[in-house]
């Protein structure tokens, strides 16, 4: 059964998001630009710096050395999330107080446990992954329990744009699928949303422009759906 569209207020523009949600829809519009998912993450510090970006970078070519200082990521495997390439950037040492991690998606059971390695305290996500969210291993999992990281999310204005981005996503398995019918239960709106924009090659136009345009267009599109 599908769930009630549960959207009260429009999303906000670009302009108007705090800048940990800036940051991290401009690493989903990198990540999305070079074919991999658009899924960005970003870690903020006790003061609100930023202090390290990820995108995910799972379609693009392998790096043959990720490891080696200067190209502190990963890109071409299956590990290659938004999440870890951004904990990754800050190497061994664990800042004190503990960092936020902001990711447009709901961590999986590997960036969850990531987060807890690397010593983050707390976690926003912007929208569910009715596929692979692992959320609730913070409350599930003792030793997240014990220590965190802490979870907060989904952001309701945010949700449904960053959703139907997702399922914008060229790629078949984003087409029909198992997976596709997970989120059309949840999310049909968004759903429609981002398969018109993907068949009539409008978000890829449009994203050529800018992480900003691109989210107008996300935004105008689930309006048209009511």
């Amino acid at each position: 059964m599908a769930t009630t569209r549960s959207v009260a207020t429009a999303p906000p523009s670009f302009a108007a998001l705090p800048s940990p949600w800036q940051a991290c829809l401009r690493q989903a519009h990198e990540a999305y630009l070079n074919g991999s998912l658009p899924i960005g993450a970003a870690l903020v510090d006790a003061n609100g710096d930023i202090i390290a970006v990820g995108r995910n970078r799972l379609a693009e070519p392998h790096a043959a050395a990720p490891h080696l200082p200067g190209t502190p990521y990963l890109t071409g495997t299956p590990l290659a999330h938004a999440e870890i390439n951004a904990l990754l950037q800050m190497g061994y040492d664990r800042p004190d107080p503990r960092p936020t991690l902001y990711t447009t998606t709901e961590p999986c059971p590997l960036c969850m446990g990531a987060a807890r390695m690397a010593g983050v305290g707390r976690v926003v996500f912007a929208a569910r992954d009715v596929w692979a969210g692992a959320a609730s291993m913070a409350e599930s999992v003792p030793y997240l329990a014990r220590l965190g990281p802490t979870v907060e999310g989904p952001e309701p204005q945010l949700e449904e744009p960053l959703v139907a981005w997702l399922l914008a996503h060229d790629a078949p398995a984003y087409r029909s699928g198992p997976f596709v019918d997970a989120w059309r239960e949840r999310f049909p709106w968004a759903l429609a949303a981002g398969h018109r924009l993907s068949e009539e090659g409008a978000l890829r136009a449009v994203a050529e422009q800018g992480a900003e345009q691109t989210w107008d267009a996300l935004v105008n599109e689930l309006a048209r759906s009511g």
